[in-house]
Order: C-alpha cells, then sequence, then structure tokens
C-alpha cells in the first residue's frame, strides 16, 4: 500500500520526556513543532519527504459490500453463533464487542471493521 519505508522506522517506546517536549511544544492549529526560535511546519509533503510515505496518487482499490463466501468474512461472523447472521447493525456489533474478551485474529479483524464502519454506516453485513 506504499506505508513500506515507515517498516524501518526502529522505534518501540517514546521516552516520556520526548512525548511531553512534544506536546508542549506542537501546536496543532498550525501544525507547528517550536524549538527554540525556530519553528518546522509539519505537513504531508514533509511527512512524504523524510519518511517516503506515498503523498497521493495511489488509488486504492476496495469493496464496499463484502463477499458472504469470502473465507475471512466466514470466519469474522462465526463469533455471533449459528445460524451466522446475514446483517449484523452498529448497535449489536459495539455491543457485541463489549463483551469479548480474546486477543487473537478475530481481536484484529472486529479492529478493522469497527475502524472502517465507525463512520456512520448502519450495517456491517
Amino acid at each position: 500500500m506504499g506505508f513500506g519505508n515507515i517498516l524501518c522506522i526502529n522505534i518501540h517506546t517514546i521516552p516520556n520526556a520526548f512525548a511531553y517536549w512534544l506536546l508542549q511544544n506542537y501546536d496543532p492549529n498550525t501544525h507547528k513543532i517550536f524549538y527554540g526560535t525556530y519553528e518546522i511546519t509539519i505537513s504531508s509533503s514533509s511527512i512524504n519527504e523524510i519518511f517516503g510515505i506515498p503523498n497521493g496518487g495511489k488509488f486504492v482499490v476496495t469493496k464496499f459490500r463484502p463477499n458472504s463466501k469470502n473465507k475471512v468474512v466466514k470466519e469474522w461472523r462465526s463469533q455471533f453463533g449459528k445460524p451466522i447472521p446475514s446483517k449484523i447493525t452498529m448497535k449489536t456489533f459495539s455491543n457485541h464487542l463489549q463483551t469479548r474478551k480474546d486477543s487473537g485474529r478475530i481481536f484484529q479483524l472486529n479492529f478493522l471493521v469497527m475502524f472502517f464502519y465507525s463512520n456512520g454506516l448502519d450495517d456491517v453485513e
């Protein structure tokens, strides 16, 4: 998808002092970091130049509705018991997530579904 360059960043933790410094010196309204008399503007083009992450021009093909015969879709739906429902409302899905305790593949699938469908869609089929 074009984010391969970010995998080269070897950061596993952010020191507390650095995180605090960033919070104190970053202005989210102007997208600038202030360092003494210097100002560093953070923009999509600067992120592109520093990390090599694409800045537009990449077309991502998406499917609006999943195929119910797809192996991953079947796996995801299986958590809701039998018979596997054909439609699941976001409210039902949200309530279901509150009862889950897993941290494996189903958690990852649930996270992706919630992330992509949390912008006002009514069902997740």
